[in-house]
C-alpha cells in the first residue's frame, strides 16, 4: 500500500490508497469505469502568491578586520609585566606590557642635567653680551671680541636645543617601556612571555589586536557581473545592501545567521589572472559573530522585485520541453502548463516570470505519473483542509445508501467536508452483507479505522462527527 496515501488517509479517518479506494468503489458499482480520471491521485498543493522578493547575486568572500595591529616593542629590554588576558577585549589606550624602565629613567635624568647646564651657560653668555654692548662704541671692547661673545650665545642656544631634543628622545624611549593598545578590539595570544628580553631591531611580534566592530566583508564578482552590480549601485545612490552568512556546514541551527552589510567600495581594477573585481562592504559586528579571515557566503541584493509571483520549489518540474507546473482546476483535475522561472528564494520558493497567475493552485508533491486531466486529491498538513473528490464521496455515499447505512445528516457531512468519519471503516467491517469486492476492500483496510487511528496509533485528526457513522 502506498505509504504516502496511507498516511493521508489516516488523517481523514480512512487509511489505504486513495487510488485503490476510487478503484474499489468503482468496482462496487454496477459498471466499472475505465476512465483514468476516476483513479484520483494524492498530491499536496500550494497557492501562487505575489510577494516582494530580492533580485540577487551570490558569491563567496571573507571577513577582514577594519584595523589589524601587530604589537612590537620599540625599545630593548626585559618584559616585566603583561597586563591583559589572552583573547580578551581591550580598549584604545589600555596598558598591555611594561618593559624594564630603570635604564631609560636614568637616560631621562641625564638628559635633563645636560639641558640645565646648557641653559645656564646660555644665560651667562647673554648677560656678558648685554654688559659689553655699550662699551663697543667707546672702544673699550674690541669689536672682534664682542662678535665672539654673540657667536658664543648662538652656539649655546643650539646646544640648548640639542639637549632639549635629547631629553625628549630619552622621554620617548621611557614612554615606550609602557606599551598600550593603539586601537580597540580583540587581543590575541602571548607570543612572547613575561621575563623574556625583546629587541627593537628584531621587530619581534608580541601579540596582535583585531578590530572586530565594525568589520570589513571582502568578496569578488566576475567581470561579466560587475557592470550589473555597478548599475544597481548607482541606481541605489551608493546604498546597496548585501547579506552575509556562514558557509553551509558552519551553522547547523534552524535559524542560520545572516547579517546585513553596506557595500562601500567598488574595486578599481580587474585581476588579470582571475577576471574578477574586488568589492568591500562594512558590517556591524558588536556580538563578534564573524571573525577576521573567516570564509563567508555573500548575497548582493541588487533590487527588490515588487509583487513577484512565487511558488514552492517543488511545484516546478523539468522536462524536455522546459519547465512546467501542474495547475489544479476547480473540478480537481490538473492542467500541465509551461512556465518561466527566476531565482530560488531563501524560504524555498521560486520566482515565476510567466505562465501562472496569482491565486492559482499548483501541485507541489505527487507529480510522478501525474498526467494532464488526472483527478487529484489535495492533502494538507492540516487534516481539516484535506478533501476527497466529489466523485469519490458520491460513491461512498452510494454504498452506504445501498445497504441502508448512515443518515441524511452523515451524508450531508461527507458532502460538505469531503472527509470520512474515523469510525466508518470499522463499522463497515462489521457489516456482513457486503459483496465480494466490497468485502475485499474492507479486508484491505484491516487494522485501520478504529477511532480514526492507524496501525501506529496516530490520531487521524479528522473533524468531529455526529453520532456514529454507518450504524
Amino acid at each position: 500500500m502506498n505509504l504516502l496515501l496511507k498516511s493521508w488517509l489516516c488523517r481523514v479517518g480512512v487509511v489505504g490508497s486513495l487510488a485503490s479506494l476510487s478503484f474499489m468503489l468503482a468496482g462496487c458499482g454496477e459498471k466499472p469505469q475505465q476512465d483514468q480520471k476516476s483513479h484520483a491521485r494524492t498530491v499536496t498543493a500550494a497557492t501562487v502568491e505575489a510577494k516582494d522578493v530580492p533580485l540577487y547575486y551570490d558569491t563567496l568572500g571573507k571577513i577582514t578586520s577594519l584595523e589589524s595591529v601587530n604589537i612590537v616593542s620599540q625599545v630593548n629590554g626585559q618584559i616585566m609585566e603583561i597586563h591583559f588576558e589572552q583573547g580578551s577585549t581591550v580598549e584604545e589606550g589600555d596598558l598591555l606590557y611594561t618593559i624594564y624602565q630603570p635604564p631609560y629613567e636614568a637616560a631621562v635624568t641625564q638628559a635633563k642635567g645636560r639641558l640645565q647646564q646648557s641653559i645656564a651657560a646660555l644665560e651667562i653668555a647673554r648677560l656678558e653680551v648685554e654688559r659689553n654692548r655699550p662699551l663697543v662704541p667707546q672702544k673699550l671692547v674690541a669689536e672682534q671680541s664682542f662678535e665672539q661673545m654673540e657667536a658664543n650665545v648662538i652656539q649655546l642656544e643650539g646646544q640648548v636645543e640639542e639637549n632639549t631634543g635629547a631629553l625628549e628622545a630619552a622621554q620617548v624611549n621611557l614612554n615606550y617601556c609602557t606599551i598600550t593598545a593603539p586601537v580597540s578590539g580583540m587581543i590575541g595570544i602571548y607570543q612572547v612571555n613575561q621575563g623574556n628580553v625583546v629587541y627593537a631591531s628584531a621587530n619581534q611580534q608580541l601579540t596582535t589586536i583585531q578590530q572586530m566592530d565594525p568589520i570589513y566583508v571582502d568578496f569578488i564578482v566576475p567581470t561579466t557581473v560587475f557592470p550589473q552590480v555597478q548599475k544597481y549601485y548607482d541606481e541605489a545612490e551608493g546604498n546597496l545592501k548585501i547579506l552575509v552568512s556562514y558557509l553551509d556546514g558552519e551553522d547547523d541551527s534552524d535559524n542560520k545567521l545572516s547579517r546585513e552589510a553596506d557595500l562601500t567600495i567598488l574595486g578599481n581594477l580587474v585581476a588579470a589572472n582571475t577576471g574578477t573585481v574586488n568589492l568591500r562592504a562594512t558590517m556591524k559586528n558588536a556580538d563578534y559573530a564573524f571573525w577576521p579571515n573567516q570564509p563567508i557566503a555573500v548575497r548582493i541584493i541588487l533590487k527588490t522585485l515588487k509583487d513577484a509571483l512565487v511558488v514552492p520549489e517543488g511545484a516546478v518540474a523539468y522536462g524536455q520541453q522546459g519547465t512546467y507546473a501542474f495547475v489544479i482546476k476547480s473540478d480537481n483535475t490538473v492542467e500541465q502548463r509551461t512556465i518561466s522561472v527566476g531565482q530560488l528564494q531563501e524560504n524555498g520558493t521560486m520566482v515565476v516570470k510567466s505562465g501562472l497567475s496569482a491565486g492559482e493552485r499548483v501541485v507541489v508533491e505527487g507529480q510522478v505519473f501525474l498526467m494532464p486531466g488526472n483527478e487529484v486529491i489535495v492533502t494538507s498538513d492540516n487534516p481539516k483542509e484535506n478533501r476527497l473528490p466529489k466523485a469519490t464521496t458520491d460513491k461512498v455515499i452510494g454504498i452506504l445508501k445501498k445497504y441502508n447505512k448512515g443518515s441524511p445528516e452523515l451524508f450531508k457531512q461527507i458532502e460538505e467536508t469531503g472527509q470520512l468519519p474515523p469510525d466508518l471503516v470499522e463499522n463497515l467491517k462489521k457489516h456482513g452483507a457486503l459483496s465480494e469486492k466490497e468485502a475485499a476492500f474492507i479486508e484491505q483496510l484491516e487494522g485501520y479505522g478504529d477511532d480514526g487511528k492507524g496501525p501506529t496509533g496516530q490520531s487521524s485528526g479528522s473533524s468531529a462527527t455526529p453520532k456514529k457513522a454507518a450504524e
